[in-house]
């Protein structure tokens, strides 16, 4: 469960930074 969070957190991260 931990590993798929990391990867969601991460994922969301870079999706926000492609956006800005």
């Amino acid at each position: 469960m931990s590993t798929i969070i990391m990867d969601l957190c991460s994922y969301t991260r870079l999706g926000l930074s492609g956006y800005l």
